[in-house]
This record gives C-alpha cells, sequence and structure tokens, in this order.
C-alpha cells in the first residue's frame, strides 16, 4: 500500500512510450510497480533493522536513489533514534551523506502526505545537532503553508513543537497553524494541547483566541491530562502572559487530587507558572515542597533555581526544600550558567534563609566570570550575596570593576540595586558611586518612588557626597511627594540629614505631606 503514490507515477511516466500498445503498456507498467513495491518493502526491512548510524547511511548511499515516500520518512526516524544512542559527532562521510539526505528531501517535500512530513521534522528535531540546513527547515514551512486547514490536530501541534523546539521563527506559519487549530481544537488529544500551548508560548506568537480555547478545553478535560501536560500548560500561560484562572484553579485542584505522583521537574515548572502568573494556591505549593525535596537531586540546575524562585515570589515557607536545594546546588555550582545562578541566590537572600556553604561557591564561581553575566544577574548576584554576608571585598571589587565598565547596560531598578549591595556590605567603590550618580541625575523619570528612596539611603550610608544625585532626586521627591510612601519618605528625610544636606524645601514638603496623611486618618488607624 506504501508504494502505490510511487506506482501510478511510474505509469504516467510510461505511458507515452507504450502510447498504442495498451496491452503491452499495462503489462510493463504492472510489472515496474511490483518492482518497485517490493524494492520498497525490502528497503523498509533494512531500515527498521539498523541498529547504528553507519548502517542508516550504508543503506541511503546504496538505496537513495530508489527511495519511495515511506522509506524517506523511515530514513529520518531511524536515523534520529539511532543517533540519540551515541554523544559521538558524525564523522565526515556521514554528514556528506546527511546533506544529501536533506537535499533529497527538500526536493519531494510538496507531495509528501502530512504525516510522512510530522515524522520527517520530529527527526529534524532530533538531528538539530547535526546541522540541519535552514534552507529545508524554510521548505518545510513552504511545504506547509497553504493547507493548515486540512492537517490533522496531531500534525498542527507536532509542526508547530518542531519549530518551537527548533527556535525556528516563522510568524506566517504560526499564524496559519491558530487560525487552522482554533476551529477544531475541540477534536485535540490533551497532549496535543500541551503541545500547542507550549509551542506558541516557547515562539513567543501572540495568539489570545487560540490560548482562549486552550484554556477552555484544557479546564473542560483536565482529568484527562497526565502531570507532564498540566505542567506544561500551566508554563505555557504563565510565560505568554495569559491570564486563565480557572484553569489554574483546575491544574491545582488536579495536581492534589488525582493521585498522579509528579516528577520533581514538572512540579517545579508547575510552581515557577503559578508564582509567575502570581495564582496563589498554598496546597499546591506544600506538596510540592514535600515531594520534591528529597528529589532534589533529579533536578537540573535551572529546575532547582527556578523552584527555589518560585517558592520565594509566591512568598512560601518551604525550609526543608530550601536546605535539599542548596546542598544539591552547591555541590554541582560549576554547572550553573549565570541566569540560573543569580536567579537562585536572589531567592535565598530575598527568603532571608541560611546557606552559607552555596553562597561561598557562588563567589567562588562567579568572581572570575562576572563578564558573563547579564546586568540584571549582575546586580542580582551582587545584592545577594550582600546580603548573605559576610563581606567580602575581592568579589565586590570586582564586581565594581565590571559594572563600571558596563554601567550603560544597567535599568535604573538594577542600578539601585547594586548601590543596595554595596551599602549592606559596606564596600566603598567612589569610582562606581560617581558613576551611577551621573546616571540617576540625568534621568530621574527613570527611577521609580522606592528606587529614589533606596539611592538615596544607600549613598547616605555610605556617606558618599553625591551633591548631583541628592539634588535631582531631592527635587524629584518634592515635586511628586504624594506618590511616595510613608516609609519611602522616612528613608528620603533619613538619607538628607545623615549626610548633612540641607533642604529645607524638600523637608517642608514631606512635612505637609505627612500631616495631609494623617489628617485623613480615623482614630482607629492612628492608633495602629
Amino acid at each position: 500500500m506504501a508504494a502505490r503514490p510511487f506506482a501510478r507515477l511510474l505509469l504516467r511516466r510510461l505511458a507515452p512510450q507504450l502510447s498504442g500498445r495498451p496491452s503491452a503498456c499495462f503489462a510493463s507498467a504492472t510489472k515496474s510497480a511490483r518492482r518497485a513495491s517490493q524494492l520498497g518493502l525490502r528497503i523498509q526491512e533494512q531500515l527498521s533493522g539498523a541498529a547504528h548510524v553507519k548502517d542508516v547511511i550504508r543503506i541511503y548511499q546504496e538505496y537513495g536513489p530508489h527511495f519511495n515516500d515511506v522509506n524517506l520518512a523511515t530514513c529520518w526516524q531511524r536515523l534520529a533514534q539511532v543517533a540519540g544512542n551515541t554523544q559521538r559527532p558524525p564523522t565526515a562521510e556521514t554528514r556528506a551523506v546527511f546533506r544529501a539526505l536533506q537535499q533529497n528531501t527538500g526536493a519531494v517535500l510538496p507531495r509528501l502526505r502530512a504525516a510522512r512530513l510530522r515524522g520527517i521534522v520530529q527527526a529534524m528535531v532530533k538531528l538539530e545537532r547535526w546541522g540541519c540546513d535552514q534552507r529545508l527547515w524554510q521548505a518545510v514551512q513552504t511545504a506547509v503553508q497553504g493547507f493548515c486547514k486540512e492537517m490533522t490536530p496531531r500534525n498542527l501541534a507536532t509542526i508547530a513543537w518542531a519549530f518551537a523546539k527548533s527556535r525556528k521563527e516563522a510568524p506566517e506559519l504560526f499564524e496559519e497553524i491558530a487560525v487552522a487549530s482554533i476551529p477544531q481544537l475541540g477534536s485535540f488529544q490533551p497532549v496535543d494541547l500541551a503541545m500547542m500551548a507550549w509551542s506558541f508560548s516557547t515562539v513567543g506568537h501572540h495568539a489570545p483566541e487560540l490560548f482562549h480555547g486552550i484554556a477552555h478545553e484544557s479546564t473542560a478535560r483536565v482529568n484527562a491530562l497526565n502531570a507532564q501536560d498540566l505542567a506544561n500548560i500551566a508554563w505555557a500561560f504563565a510565560n505568554a502572559h495569559h491570564e486563565a484562572r480557572a484553569l489554574f484553579d483546575a491544574i491545582a485542584s488536579e495536581t492534589l487530587v488525582s493521585g498522579e505522583i509528579a516528577k520533581p521537574r514538572d512540579l517545579a515548572n508547575m510552581v515557577w507558572a503559578f508564582a509567575k502568573a502570581k495564582h496563589e494556591s498554598p496546597a499546591l505549593f506544600q506538596a510540592a515542597a514535600i515531594t520534591v525535596a528529597p528529589k532534589c537531586h533529579e533536578l537540573k540546575p535551572i529546575e532547582l533555581s527556578m523552584c527555589a524562585w518560585a517558592f520565594c515570589r509566591a512568598r512560601q515557607k518551604a525550609p526543608v526544600l530550601f536546605d535539599r536545594i542548596a546542598h544539591h546546588a552547591s555541590s554541582k555550582i560549576d554547572q550553573f550558567d549565570p541566569q540560573a545562578l543569580s536567579m537562585l541566590v536572589w531567592a535565598f537572600a530575598a527568603m532571608k534563609h541560611p546557606a552559607p556553604d552555596l553562597f561561598h561557591a557562588v563567589r567562588r564561581v562567579c568572581t572570575p566570570h562576572l563578564d558573563s553575566f547579564a546586568s540584571a544577574g549582575l546586580a542580582k548576584v551582587a545584592w545577594a550575596i550582600a546580603q548573605a554576608g559576610p563581606p567580602d571585598a575581592t568579589f565586590f571589587e570586582a564586581v565594581a570593576k565590571e559594572s563600571t565598565l558596563r554601567l550603560n547596560e544597567f535599568n535604573a531598578q538594577e542600578i539601585a540595586m547594586l548601590a543596595s549591595a554595596f551599602a549592606v556590605s559596606a564596600h566603598y567603590s567612589p569610582e562606581l558611586l560617581d558613576a551611577m550618580a551621573v546616571v540617576a541625575a540625568s534621568d530621574t523619570s527613570a527611577f521609580s518612588t522606592r528606587n529614589i528612596a533606596s539611592m538615596c539611603q544607600s549613598y547616605a550610608a555610605l556617606r558618599h557626597p553625591a551633591k548631583s544625585l541628592f539634588d535631582a532626586f531631592g527635587a524629584e521627591a518634592e515635586l511628586h511627594v504624594q506618590n511616595f510612601s510613608h516609609n519611602d519618605l522616612v528613608q528620603i528625610a533619613w538619607s538628607f540629614l545623615h549626610v548633612d544636606y540641607d533642604r529645607p524645601s524638600l523637608f517642608d514638603a514631606i512635612t505637609a505631606e505627612v500631616m495631609r496623611r494623617i489628617e485623613g486618618l480615623s482614630a482607629a488607624e492612628l492608633s495602629r
């Protein structure tokens, strides 16, 4: 059956040569089709039995020109499967044959059925480390666009997943997939709903109507979703900033009552999603802490960081879990990338959870490699290490040097965090402080009221003379005094007094604002 398209094509090609001889034409074409079918079956049998990359390569070298569509799809899938069993890089011969396979595939893509195409793109994802040609991905996109509405839910979800997994930009394709998927979401299997949500969220393709439909279907069929699907959907909606409170309630309830023991990584993704979406579920976090704590060794570095960040962001204390995370993170600290490190230490510092061994390990690996941190990560690491203590002059000298060189990369919040880190650690770095003061004074509107108060307090604590900064922030505070919280006003007043900076107009404005707020309070509120 698989060779029929090839046989029909053969008949059409032979017909002109055998015109006028109908009996001979039919007999010859039938015989050729039978041979092609038998050859296709032999090739299929050999491909199915191939146990190593070299076996698949040999088969393609010998029979490649005679492959039918089924053989081609099987060749891709088998190659991906056996290649996944080894970490060895492909040989020069293998790379050459792989290029030939890609070229052949690109040439026949337009005639392939969707199911064959699905198998090929799945294999392309797995073989991406071999360097799949961008032109082949483009050919897949061209082949798919135009008939998405004719594709099954599984094929649509798989095509979207393949492009997302390989980080291929294809906005027109994703838009067409979304339009084709929305009317038939009711026919999607639960795993396909999760795959579709994950794919669109990963590539950042805005599709609110699609997400609304996925939320509706997933909520209605939440008990058909396994733990991984639940985690992937929650992650996708949180990452896409698409609010779906009913869906998150259903996910939390299903996770707690299903009885299925979720893998630690799924729970780490799930609590991250709930924290990111600011969806409260204390029971879910408590259950996750109990399940994940004894299995932290199964988590990758980024998952350890995500888990710690989630509990901190959701303000859910889990001391046993944090102890286990600290222990396992310390033992493999060299495996953390800068983003994971900054997320991890920020969470521990913000939760005020003591982890001296962890912070010692972080200082050791960070100090020589601060240039690999983005500005946000550098500010977070500095702040966290300052909060955790003890003071580390070598670390903060390195931070000061790196930050001064790259200060133009820092936004207002990161500058305020950096200043706070140096103030808390009592590490005086006049060159960095002068540079930050110039940046802050030049654009006070970029700083929030909280950041202004924090910057003033940091400079006052370090007793650093920065007239331009205090002038600019003082004027900003006078002009918008009503926007500052009570604590912020107290910090600003203390800061100006601490550095003996005389600015009567600022104190008059603060006094008037405080009195205005007091007059608006009831006796009960004043007593509190």
